[in-house]
């Protein structure tokens, strides 16, 4: 088998080393930068994933490179790295591919005309935010970029079609001919110069990466698998496959446009994703909208632009909802987001709905189920839905479906279909260790002179191997809010316990003391972690370990973890949980009677997790939350 080294260059960027299909490190940038959603990728980044796998530069057999679509690729420093499209000897239909088509490959270059030549007030901000280290290089005169690069390349894939035929019409050898066209399609030969050595690879596709990241994720053997997101309908935007013991197989592009139409309508207001999709619950959809619009639209309903929704809402309610005049929790505005989120839901449920029937009806009604990834299977209430729709076994969302998981399914690419030493049964057999969230590094340990420094109003307590979570059950039982930087950090959205903010939510004051401490906005919602034991108990709903559903509260003993809609993105602690798991037990040894523990990200506002216990250290020390669990110790405060 081979070592690859994989890049994503695109926000959320990261390294991985992949070595005979294990994972043997998981780094992201921004947790070395602390600058959110950082993009590109640079030494420090490289150099943190080999030593953290213990790999030598010559070791690398193979590198795999992914990006956000559209964009470029910034070498920061030409000398370290960069790579060139060029037949590389690894694989000759490829290579011969590739020579035969290099004048028909479509060129982009996203970051270069946004920031340079297009008044884009969706574009502009974010490249300024992810990619703070080409800003210098920027020549505003000459509508240039001063910094070494390679554009996005892609192929203009019309034939993709001619697949989605072939398997509706059951051809005997759809399968085979959608894996040719994958190789043709999903991979450009690259040679890549690292360090000043010359190392063959491939750039592999965006939604193809999701898609293998996503399946070799999942115990479900035979499903579809869709990926979306803020791209929509464009070329790029998505990608469904089918999920057999034979292999992961492109299937169809569909018209969905639904993960940029949600961020659209959520920048319209001045809100991110993440946040409208908290404030839409305050609100009600008006199912006569929606029948109106649907109805007007018919069958092209995925077809509607965030700006004819928003023509078409405001003249239905005779309202300018971009009119700044109104407060963030105004009717006008929660039910505007709930409005956004009705209509996303209906669009996602319509096209999952075409695609699940078309692969039943293509594997002979032997489907398991269906496989979500990309920015759109960020959705919780979505997600919910749909399990609701086919069965809460049936759907499988992975932890990283947000662009950290590109990577790592990148790198499962080369290792199934262009080296073919890993079989999709060989894949099944190492999910367990594939689908933990907990695949990123160690935390930065404490300096040691930070221990005689504040010692005299913090204790610092030797960690015990097998009563720690005590500990800190006693002290959560006092009410306290404390943090937890313990273990391999999570990849992914969502802190699952090993990188987090926790608190027993008994009441509001509590979640409002959280929101406080993060700097966030009272009105948004923060998520439980239940035993497994007690979740029926307090939940109606899918049992998700990544927090990326909803459940239905069924009382409100623990009010702090609540929605206002009655509604809880729940995570499902098990053994799987590690820190929480026996957190959890150790409170319910105490009280002995069904608990909930507040769980949300440590960070701070606008920054990153955080991975370097002397930031939480400082975090500590300079606001409200009470203790922090580390590797070494369990920190508290002496007043």
């Amino acid at each position: 088998m081979t070592k690859i080294l994989a890049l994503h260059f695109g926000h959320n960027s990261h390294a991985v080393i992949l070595n005979d299909g294990h994972i043997e490190s998981y780094i992201q940038r921004e947790r070395i930068s602390c600058s959110k959603d950082h993009a590109g990728v640079d030494k420090i980044l490289i150099d943190k994933c080999l030593l953290d796998s213990n790999t030598d530069i010559n070791q690398i057999d193979q590198i795999a490179i992914t990006n956000t679509q559209y964009r470029e690729f910034f070498f920061e420093d030409y000398d370290y790295l960069n790579f060139e499209y060029s037949p590389n000897g690894i694989n000759s239909e490829i290579d011969n591919f590739f020579i035969k088509n290099k004048d028909k490959y479509i060129k982009t270059n996203e970051i270069s005309k946004a920031l340079n030549t297009i008044n884009n007030s969706r574009l502009n901000p974010i490249h300024a935010r992810q990619y703070p280290q080409i800003i210098p290089y920027i020549d505003e005169t000459s509508n240039k970029i001063n910094i070494p690069f390679q554009p996005y390349m892609l192929t203009s894939r019309s034939d993709l079609s001619e697949i989605t035929n072939c398997f509706i019409n059951k051809v005997d050898s759809a399968f085979n001919q959608s894996r040719l066209w994958a190789i043709k399609n999903f991979f450009i030969p690259i040679n890549v110069y690292l360090q000043g050595r010359k190392i063959p690879g491939f750039f592999v596709d965006h939604h193809y990466s999701h898609t293998y990241s996503s399946s070799t994720k999942s115990k479900l053997k035979k499903a579809l698998v869709f990926s979306s997101d803020g791209s929509g309908s464009s070329l790029l935007g998505n990608l469904a496959s089918i999920k057999t013991e034979s292999g992961i197989f492109p299937f169809a592009h569909t018209i969905f446009r639904g993960g940029q139409f949600y961020e659209i309508c959520a920048k319209a207001i001045g809100l991110d994703c993440g946040k409208f999709m908290g404030l839409a619950s305050y609100g009600k959809s008006n199912p006569e909208l929606i029948d109106f619009i649907s109805t007007k639209l018919g069958t092209d309903i995925n077809r509607i632009t965030e700006k004819a929704f928003i023509q078409y809402y405001q003249n239905y309610f005779s309202i300018n909802i971009l009119d700044k005049k109104y407060d963030i929790l105004s009717s006008e505005i929660i039910n505007y987001a709930a409005n956004v989120q009705c209509f996303f839901e209906l669009c996602f449920l319509k096209t999952i709905s075409i695609l699940n029937n078309k692969v039943i009806n293509i594997l002979n009604n032997d489907c398991e189920g269906i496989i979500l990834s990309g920015g759109s299977a960020l959705n919780c209430p979505t997600n919910s839905s749909i399990a609701e729709k086919i069965g809460y076994q049936k759907i499988f969302v992975e932890p990283s479906c947000n662009d950290e998981g590109l990577g790592f399914g990148a790198a499962m690419a080369l290792e199934n279909i262009i080296n073919r030493d890993l079989s999709i049964n060989q894949i099944t057999d190492n999910q367990v260790n594939y689908a933990s969230p907990y695949l990123g590094p160690k935390a930065i340990p404490l300096k040691p002179e930070f221990i005689e420094e504040f010692s005299t109003e913090l204790e610092f307590k030797k960690i015990e191997p097998f009563s720690w979570s005590d500990s800190v059950a006693k002290i959560l039982l006092k009410d306290a809010v404390g943090i937890i930087l313990k273990d391999n950090s999570e990849i992914g959205p969502r802190a699952l316990g090993n990188r987090s903010i926790i608190a027993i939510p008994r009441n509001y004051e509590v979640s409002n003391k959280v929101n406080s401490i993060k700097k966030r906005e009272k009105w948004r919602p923060l998520a439980p972690a239940c035993l497994e034991k007690y979740f029926n108990y307090f939940f109606n709903g899918p049992k998700n370990p990544y927090m990326l559903m909803t459940c239905k509260a069924k009382n409100l003993y623990f009010p702090g973890v609540i929605h206002v809609d009655g509604s809880s993105r729940v995570q499902y602690v098990d053994k799987r949980s590690k820190n929480l798991f026996l957190i959890l037990n150790s409170i319910d040894k105490i009280i002995n009677k069904p608990i909930l523990l507040l769980n949300t990200s440590c960070n701070r506002r606008g920054e990153p997790i955080i991975n370097d216990v002397n930031i939480a250290l400082e975090y500590l020390r300079t606001s409200e939350i009470d203790f922090l669990v580390t590797d070494e110790y369990l920190i508290t405060k002496k007043h």
